[in-house]
């Protein structure tokens, strides 16, 4: 695990993905109690094929050191997504979590799929950047059902594809055991796609969201209204999926005394009592409904902040290349090739629009200012992501900012918070 946690630092190797370490619960007691641990493989076992003695502290601390040095790995805090997670209370069916997509924002058991989409946040603001902003809450409520029904019908065009592929395959003219290996594969994700049924409805916008309404995104009333915002995403989505249970049939081994002590599931339980009970009656269509993604393209297209995160920087410079023997060039910038550049400002296209509604070009006066990725303190970040993951029943990507001089005691902090 450490060679894995280290892999980064040799800027040859893993240049195309995110790698991230599931962290237990007893690893991370031995770390509190500064105890030995055993590393073992597999971890789960009683018997385990490679064993080693370790102190639980020095470990985390490389962890850590090369988080510090690479922004890398990542912490999956595996004990409590498996508790949290409806999914995994059909593992003996298969369900159990294994691991998770690139960005870990949706944990998975094997041979499932990833399947995202987002509802863009900012499309609910009313009266954006005016002091007549609010966001339409019902509005939102009712597209969450569509989009969880969208979700629900991209497994059934998913399913008709793998069918198609499993039909090619056994159409092919090489002998059978050398097809069996892929016919057995591409018949179990059928399997796993339509037992489960598993979707990762999400959104995208939350900065600007927030930002339009004229919150900041790091205050007690941002953190607040973000938390009524994934909590209808959940309820909508959820209420979706036990009319989809009602109407055409629950995911097909749904079984409530499975899931009835799922701390997630139970709080639906506390602020939805019927919808709760109709699900307890009709179960759901979909073993495992949400998430929050990185929405890094998409969030380029809705023109909007991404995911779950804060507006990066409100401007930004680029540059390009120029004839520097143009009529009214201006050189900016002259490149070790001797090339001549020419810079302009960028504006965040949301900031953009608030400087037209508004009529202002201060960006001091702005709702981003004070409250963009590298000015947000890390408790207010960590605060944020509680309360959407309360409401979130996968997992959530999300980037905290530091400073170039941040220590590797306060990297460690933060992963401890």
């Amino acid at each position: 695990v450490l060679k894995f946690a280290k892999i980064k630092r040799d800027l040859t190797k893993v240049t195309g993905a995110n790698i991230s370490i599931r962290l237990t619960d007893e690893f991370l007691e031995a770390v509190e109690k500064n105890e030995e641990y055993e590393m073992r493989w597999p971890v789960d076992s009683k018997t385990p094929k490679i064993s080693r003695i370790v102190n639980a502290k020095e470990v985390w601390r490389q962890i850590v050191e090369n988080a510090h040095a690479m922004a890398e790995p990542g912490i999956l805090l595996w004990n409590k997504i498996i508790s949290e997670s409806p999914a995994d209370c059909y593992a003996k069916y298969g369900f159990a979590t294994v691991s998770c997509n690139p960005c870990s924002e949706l944990v998975l058991s094997p041979c499932d799929s990833c399947r995202l989409l987002l509802l863009n946040l900012f499309n609910y603001v009313e009266n954006p950047f005016t002091k007549h902003a609010k966001l339409d809450f019902e509005q939102f409520y009712k597209d969450a059902q569509i989009a969880q029904r969208f979700m629900d019908n991209v497994i059934d065009l998913e399913l008709e594809h793998i069918d198609r592929i499993i039909k090619k395959v056994e159409e092919d003219p090489e002998p059978e055991a050398i097809k069996a290996t892929e016919l057995s594969l591409w018949k179990e994700i059928y399997r796993v796609c339509e037992t489960g049924r598993r979707t990762g409805t999400g959104s995208t916008g939350l900065g600007d969201t927030l930002a339009a309404l004229g919150l900041k995104y790091d205050s007690n009333k941002g953190i607040k209204t973000a938390k009524k915002i994934y909590r209808i995403m959940k309820l909508g989505c959820y209420r979706s999926s036990v009319e989809m249970a009602k109407e055409l049939g629950p995911f097909k081994i749904w079984e409530h005394n499975l899931e009835k002590k799922n701390p997630f599931l139970l709080r639906i339980k506390e602020e939805d009592p019927e919808l709760y009970k109709d699900m307890k009656k009709y179960g759901r269509r979909n073993i495992g409904i949400l998430t929050s993604s990185p929405a890094g393209s998409v969030s380029i297209l809705t023109q909007t902040t991404s995911g779950i995160e804060p507006l990066f920087k409100m401007e930004y410079k680029r540059r390009k290349k120029i004839n520097p023997n143009d009529k009214n060039a201006r050189v900016d910038f002259v490149d070790q090739n001797g090339d001549s550049w020419e810079e302009f400002i960028v504006y965040h296209p949301k900031v953009k629009m608030w400087m037209k509604i508004t009529g202002e070009t201060d960006l001091t006066k702005s709702p981003w200012y004070g409250a963009c990725a590298e000015d947000i303190d890390w408790k207010k970040r960590i605060q944020m992501q509680a309360v959407a993951g309360k409401n979130i029943d996968h997992s959530i990507s999300s980037t905290i900012n530091l400073t170039e001089n941040v220590t590797v005691e306060e990297v460690m902090n933060i992963y401890e918070a």
